[in-house]
Order: structure tokens, then C-alpha cells, then sequence
């Protein structure tokens, strides 16, 4: 970590760059000078992007006191279940199926096929998720919310649309009362939880 050794450098000095207190801007020079290749520069990337101005960490105290006050309302019915089929997206386009994922999984949705071949569980991923636009396809450019419910219909859900703007000046608010309902009420599509087996 931190540093790059040739072969000779680590096992002449058993030391890299890194390890041997050298600045990270001075390795190339190092390298260079006991005869080791400079590796290229990295691309550029980054870690964490910072949460904008407008929204609450959950993890920060103001974020922990309104899920409290959520929960202690009523509010939180749906996260429990959520929570318990927690699903980070496999690739940066596929956040729209990678929530769908947590959703039907939540919602003991029976695929009626194996989440992979030679496994015996029948559990939804991104990859059973191809329908309506193909995968690779939603790997290069995403895929739109009205694309989204028809996969997740594909798949035996049960789903109304909803946006948060339009013409009229109470649809944010019906919007609202939409989410409102919805995190409030424990539905279960898939009929009982835990393993079943084909019949």
C-alpha cells in the first residue's frame, strides 16, 4: 500500500515506497533511481461523494431523530422488510433494478426460478431482471421509471405509477400521501415468507 516496488527494489530493500517513508510525490523519482518502472498514473476517481446541502445523513443525529419519530408513528412498516433484503446494485446503471431487487425479495415475490444455476434457492437478482429492455442495454444507459414498472409487472408485481410533479398544483402532495401510505402498510405479495419448495 501506498507505493509500487520492482522486484529488485523488494528484494534488495524488502521495502516499498510506500512502507519505506518516502513522499508519495517523490516514488517516481525513487523508483527511477534504483531502476524500476514508474506504473501510470491512475485514472481518476473518487470515494464518497459529498451529501448535497438538502439532505440528511441517516447516520447523523438529526437523521437518527426522525427515523425515530418515524417509527415511533407508524411510518416505518416497510423498512423492516426492506432492511432484511438489503441489496447494493452489482453496476452504476443498475440502481433502478437493484432496488427492484430489494423490493420483490421484500416482498416474498417467488421468482419460480434459482437465483443461480446449481443453487437450490429461488431469490431475484438484477441478472433474472431481463424484461422489457435488455440488460445489457440497461448496463449503458440505465432505465426510466415507466421501463421499471413494466419489469417489475414482468415479474408478478402489482404496480401504480406515481410522479411527483405535473400540471396540477397538488401532485407533490398526493405524491406524498402516496409514500406516506405506503411505508405505513405491511403487504405481502408473495403469500407466506421462508423457504417453499416447488409443489
Amino acid at each position: 500500500p501506498g507505493g509500487t516496488c520492482c522486484p529488485f527494489f523488494s528484494a534488495r530493500f524488502g521495502l516499498c515506497v510506500g512502507f519505506w517513508g518516502v513522499e508519495q510525490e517523490m516514488a517516481p523519482t525513487v523508483l527511477k533511481a534504483v531502476g524500476c518502472a514508474v506504473p501510470a498514473a491512475p485514472p481518476k476517481t473518487f470515494y464518497r461523494r459529498p451529501l448535497p446541502d438538502a439532505c440528511i445523513a441517516f447516520s447523523s443525529e438529526e437523521g437518527r431523530n426522525r427515523f425515530a419519530s418515524s417509527l415511533a408513528g407508524g411510518g416505518c412498516e416497510a423498512y423492516f422488510g426492506l432492511m432484511e433484503h438489503y441489496h447494493t446494485q452489482d453496476h452504476p446503471a443498475l440502481c433502478g433494478l437493484g432496488t427492484l431487487v430489494m423490493v420483490l425479495n421484500a416482498l416474498a415475490m417467488d421468482p419460480g426460478r434459482v437465483w443461480r444455476e446449481g443453487f437450490p434457492w429461488r431469490w431475484y437478482s438484477e441478472e433474472m431482471l431481463e424484461c422489457c429492455k435488455p440488460l445489457e442495454e440497461v448496463r449503458k444507459t440505465g432505465i426510466s421509471l415507466p421501463e421499471l414498472a413494466c419489469v417489475a409487472k414482468c415479474n408478478g408485481a402489482r404496480v401504480a405509477l406515481r410522479h411527483a410533479g405535473g400540471d396540477r398544483d397538488d401532485d407533490v402532495e398526493a405524491f406524498r400521501r402516496d409514500v406516506v401510505e405506503s411505508c405505513g402498510v405491511l403487504e405481502d405479495c408473495g403469500g407466506e415468507g421462508g423457504d417453499k419448495e416447488d409443489s
